[in-house]
């Protein structure tokens, strides 16, 4: 989980569920011996597949054909 923040006029920043999920993704590959850089290959796959997931959905519903 991400850290509290907090601005130069103390109040104090909560982070989001997306800032809190990437740092707990990051304590897990850790734990599990990843580098930086299996982190990023996995991550970079992951967004793409969302990516072509959420294509092929708003392909469907905009009656697209391939």
């Amino acid at each position: 989980m991400k850290p509290l923040g907090i601005t130069p006029h103390l109040r104090v920043i909560r982070p989001t569920a997306a800032e809190d999920a990437i740092w707990d993704a990051v304590a897990a590959a850790i734990e599990h011996g990843w580098s930086p850089e299996d982190f990023r290959v996995e991550a970079a796959s992951a967004w793409e597949h969302e990516l072509k997931e959420a294509a092929k959905h708003a392909a469907s519903v905009l009656g697209a054909k391939r």
